[in-house]
């Protein structure tokens, strides 16, 4: 894993570090608030919103163990999408891959992002249509809107509370999955597959 950056929290003052080279948000644990982090500065960007807690297998700073995979729960993330609400964990590896882990009411899927040339257009993008996307035929599956409740401890995607993006998921051979979100231009692509959560060890 690489080595930690230090910054001071622009609103109480206290240190934050930063153990990803490439995070884009720290919360602070002493006032609640969140800060953006730009290149060698920081910038207040509010706060962390309220995540009541419930009984989850994955806990911050936890320590895990996949076929193999070992990682570290360094930050979370959770989303209202109408009918509910499902968390995403960002999870740092022992070889230096990040990855989200999403906790939807018992289903678990781990994913990575991947690079994508093109978007394509959400109104092509309806449920049980076809498109091609990273060199793979994938069937919509799903659309929603999701905002953004509450974040804590490091991310690698800078979030506000209330920030909303507009998902797809889709469904690719053998089992793959993706999820597409899209916001305001901005377009990111991740591609995974469902996990058994009992595969999950704590160690």
């Amino acid at each position: 894993m690489a080595a930690s950056r230090s910054f001071t929290c622009p609103n109480c003052g206290a240190e934050l570090e930063a153990r990803l080279q490439s995070a884009k948000l720290v919360a602070c644990n002493y006032c609640d608030s969140n800060v953006f982090l730009e290149d060698e500065s920081v910038r207040l960007a509010g706060k962390q919103g309220v995540m009541a807690d419930y009984p989850s297998l994955i806990r911050m700073q936890g320590q895990y163990r996949y076929r193999g995979w070992q990682f570290m729960a360094i930050g979370r993330a959770r989303f209202d999408y109408g009918q509910g609400f499902w968390d995403e964990w960002w999870v740092m590896g022992n070889d230096g891959e990040g990855r989200w882990l999403a906790v939807d009411e018992g289903d678990f899927a781990l994913e990575e992002p991947i690079e994508i040339e093109q978007t394509p257009s959400p109104f092509a993008l309806t449920p049980g249509s076809k498109i091609s996307l990273a060199d793979e035929e994938l069937y919509v599956t799903e659309k929603g809107k999701a905002t953004c409740l509450g974040v804590q401890g490091e991310l690698p995607e800078a979030l506000s509370i209330g920030d909303s993006y507009s998902y797809f998921h889709l469904s690719g051979a053998g089992g793959r999955i993706y999820t597409l979100e899209i916001d305001r231009g901005r377009s990111e692509l991740h591609r995974g597959h469902w996990i058994d959560p009992f595969e999950i060890e704590t160690l």
